[in-house]
């Protein structure tokens, strides 16, 4: 009940936390006992802000069974951040891929266009004005092969 009383209370939670647990008894065997310490744990990880060293701080004041429990809910804790990281990474990468991807694509495109025009004959104010390109790009276009891959 203290830790849903103090939830707001920072501080209070971190200089009473082995008041807080000191009246559970858990028996290793019982999953009950197990599960309900871990809900625990859980609701007061999410609950507070506490930084590693504080967190080690907290834990050597806890009882060895209790101990156990929290170091093991607070590693899954960092997995899942850990994993939650990586997929946000990777998302972060593949958009960057497309657009990366995406802006060869038109520079590819931008490239063909150019020389197309130009083989046409158009001149390259012409050709600078219709594809909506500066006529120094329009020039640096067709000082590269059509066709070049990057």
């Amino acid at each position: 009940l203290l830790l849903l009383k103090h939830a707001w209370d920072e501080s209070y939670l971190f200089k009473t936390v082995s008041l807080i647990f000191s009246s559970i008894e858990v028996n290793k065997k019982a999953v009950e006992d197990r599960n309900f310490v871990e809900a625990m744990f859980v609701y007061y990880y999410k609950i507070t802000n506490f930084n590693v060293e504080q967190t080690k701080e907290i834990m050597e004041k806890l009882s060895e069974p209790l101990q156990e429990i929290a170091k093991s809910t607070y590693d899954r804790f960092v997995q899942m951040g850990l994993k939650e990281g990586m997929q946000k990474g990777m998302q972060k990468g593949m958009q960057k891929g497309m657009e990366k991807g995406m802006e060869k694509g038109d520079r590819r495109r931008s490239r063909i266009g150019v020389h197309n025009l130009r083989e046409k004959g158009f001149p390259i104010e012409e050709i600078a004005e219709a594809l909506e390109l500066p006529i120094a790009e329009v020039q640096k276009l067709l000082s590269e092969n059509k066709y070049d891959e990057e």
